[in-house]
């Protein structure tokens, strides 16, 4: 019988492994360390095979999977395998499962960076009081790294945690103020969260381009090609094809496009939910091809061989981006739009969607891509192909029969302690006012009720409004008499929702694009008086309106009345001038190409 290999053997195996994929030959280092696993005793077998899905996770999660359930067979303590496991897991859209493999590694002797790498894979998918706390001592054992930093503030913000969350934006916001981006690791989104400097906010982001998205490809640019009687070919890449916000507003983006013109590709990056919206959404497309369980190479490669002139990424540095592909540059012209409100990061794409509100002329300078600007606003909606349901009664929507109403819809992490405090400022300068929360679950409940107690707003101005569909989320909207909106993340759908609810929005001009998207919205819709320049005309206007009935109601008979008449909602003028945007950067790219040549 042969003896299985020594662990001191195998290093310089381990090695050459390695230096394959610094090599950029995954396929050899991969099979490599199957070769390892197989002459290996179960533990050692099971860290090889965890290792080379690792390895995939990004490039090939189907088999990475595999690789994963092979390890856990072998080893089932192995908390660095459960770990990746619930990871894919949540790509893929199956959050029991990833909750599950979190609790394997929050419950196991795993290392402290492994406990709240599992900690923050079980906040996104349930979150809750025993995560955060895990998280918090698997930081303080880790001894608070500026890297880590990032991820426990998400974490804090999604509890309203602000106890936790303040102090990790002060490490932050020293660390950017000192020049130290790259000690610092947050997330491109969560960065939004809490800080509004726009120089900061692209700062960040190209950081996290350089970390995460791969050297743009040695192969040869896409070549644009001719124009002269055919349509202009445009690849739409997204993994909100689904059930998501992302596909409700560019639903009738797609439907709108000019045919004639144009033809439509599809590029799913994320799972089939067999939701109406996704098949509605697809059935616009002349062609639509999965790419999720594909590596980054071989999707382009498929893309290239469409010979796309255009390709629009619809996801931005987000946490189920597949940017990488774009990384191979695919198609002459590459676009990000409406995925993230910012850069992204100027290494895959060339352009960025904006308008003139949420990205000044004067701003356009810290952007490391070009700006492609569309009136009156980027922000693409298909409200007016939809019916606004019957509003229900306040005792249906679980209201009090009488007393104003300020919603607040927007996701809890937008809510930051300052902006907490000023809410209740309006509260408690508009005593028959309730707040409408969205459920943010019960550790956050818990700790927003605490923060207002503390002020001595009273229990009662404070309701929690379970999630529910879109469309019974838009019929209850109507029962609202005010929304306020965040910062420095501010509404972007939830604006929207509210503005078609008829709604007023009062909202802060903002300093950065997430923060100023809800005021171009605002202007577009023709109730411009809404955007306040801070914080205490903020608090002035919102009071105001909330203790006099008059002046609000009007505000939201005129929505009514003139919101269809405005441009808010045009999405077919929206698509004519993308269309029109499109067709000259490809010219301008094959004249330049052909000058080269």
């Amino acid at each position: 019988m042969t003896k299985a290999p020594s662990s001191a053997s195998l290093h310089p195996l381990l090695q050459q492994a390695a230096t394959l994929m610094a090599q950029q030959d995954r396929a050899g280092a991969v099979a490599l360390l199957e070769r390892l696993a197989a002459a290996s005793d179960a533990p050692s077998a099971a860290r090889f095979l965890t290792q080379a899905a690792l390895w995939l996770q990004r490039t090939d999660p189907t088999r990475s999977i595999s690789l994963l359930e092979q390890a856990l067979a072998l080893d089932a303590s192995l908390t660095l395998a459960w770990l990746a496991l619930g990871n894919l897991h949540e790509r893929a859209g199956q959050m029991f499962q990833a909750a599950k493999a979190a609790q394997e590694v929050i419950g196991g002797q795993a290392p402290a960076q492994e406990r709240l790498d599992a900690a923050n894979l079980l906040m996104r998918c349930h979150p809750n009081e025993a995560a955060l706390l895990a998280a918090c001592a698997a930081y303080d054992e880790l001894g608070r790294p500026l890297a880590q930093a990032g991820a426990l503030l998400g974490m804090a913000l999604r509890s309203a945690a602000w106890q936790v969350a303040d102090p990790l934006v002060a490490q932050l916001r020293a660390a950017y103020a000192a020049g130290d981006f790259s000690g610092a690791n947050e997330s491109p989104r969560d960065h939004l969260l809490w800080c509004g400097d726009e120089a900061t906010n692209v700062a960040v982001v190209r950081q996290w381009s350089q970390r995460y998205l791969p050297a743009v490809s040695l192969k040869p640019l896409a070549v644009p090609q001719s124009l002269d009687g055919r349509r202009l070919r445009v690849g739409y890449l997204s993994s909100d094809f689904r059930n998501h916000p992302t596909a409700w507003l560019l639903n009738g983006l797609f439907r709108h496009h000019d045919r004639k013109k144009v033809e439509l590709v599809a590029y799913c990056s994320s799972w089939d939910d067999g939701s109406a919206i996704r098949k509605e959404v697809l059935s616009h497309f002349g062609a639509v091809h999965s790419v999720a369980q594909m590596s980054d190479a071989a999707a382009a490669d498929l893309m290239r061989s469409h010979r796309l002139d255009v390709l629009v990424d619809l996801s931005g540095p987000t946490r189920l981006q597949r940017m990488g592909i774009l990384a191979h540059r695919v198609a002459p012209v590459q676009v990000s739009q409406m995925g993230f409100p910012g850069s992204a990061g100027g290494r895959s794409v060339d352009y960025i969607v904006a308008d003139e509100y949420t990205l000044p002329a004067e701003q356009e300078h810290l952007f490391p891509e070009k700006v492609l600007r569309i009136t009156p606003t980027y922000f693409v909606s298909d409200y007016l192909a939809r019916h606004l349901p019957a509003a229900p009664t306040r005792a249906q929507a679980g209201l009090p029969a009488t007393g104003r109403v300020a919603g607040v819809f927007n996701a809890i992490d937008k809510v930051g302690s300052d902006v907490w405090a000023t809410w209740m400022q309006v509260l408690l300068q508009s005593p028959g006012t309730v707040l409408w929360v969205l459920d943010p679950g019960e550790a956050a409940r818990r700790h927003l009720m605490q923060s207002a107690a503390r002020v001595g707003v009273a229990v009662r101005q404070i309701l929690f409004a379970p999630k529910q569909s879109q469309e019974t989320h838009l019929a209850r909207l109507q029962c609202c008499d005010l929304m306020l909106d965040p910062w420095p993340y501010g509404g972007h759908t939830t604006t929207l929702d509210a503005l078609f609810a008829h709604v007023p929005v009062v909202a802060l001009k903002g300093s950065n694009w997430a923060s100023r998207v809800s005021g171009a919205l605002l202007h577009a819709a023709g109730v411009p008086t809404l955007v306040q320049p801070d914080r205490a005309a903020y608090v002035d206007l919102a009071v105001r309106l909330l203790n006099h009935a008059t002046e609000l109601d009007q505000i939201k008979q005129r929505l009514k009345q003139t919101l269809c008449d405005t441009e808010l909602f045009n999405v077919a003028g929206q698509a004519r001038q993308l269309e029109d945007i499109y067709f000259n950067l490809v010219r301008k790219h094959a004249e330049r190409h052909n000058a080269l040549a």
